[in-house]
């Protein structure tokens, strides 16, 4: 199932209690807005283009073929540098109810 957001596409492949597969596709400096996953963990890997994760005020550049593993409860925002595809894992307790922060 596929929705549009401010930053591109969201593509939802799984989605099982204790497991949400997504690909995302963004928009050249799109972003998404600051957020944490409650109990669940994140992870991020950009099959392509270049992506900035920002977490506890550094950033980390990615580019097609890295991953990061986002933790629990980890104020994270993911912003495009160049148009790119994600996937993104997201696994554990609560892996839907994301808060804004």
């Amino acid at each position: 199932m596929k929705s549009k957001k401010h930053w591109g596409i969201e593509e939802l492949i799984i989605d099982e209690p204790e497991c949400k597969m997504k690909f995302l596709y963004m928009k050249k400096l799109g972003a998404t807005g600051k957020h944490k996953h409650p109990n669940a963990k994140e992870i991020i890997y950009v099959q392509k283009g270049y992506i900035r994760i920002t977490m506890k005020q550094v950033f980390h550049i990615l580019k097609a073929g890295a991953k990061v593993i986002i933790p629990p409860n980890q104020i994270h925002k993911i912003s495009a540098i160049d148009d790119s595809i994600i996937i993104q894992i997201t696994t554990g307790w609560q892996h839907g109810q994301n808060k804004s922060k």
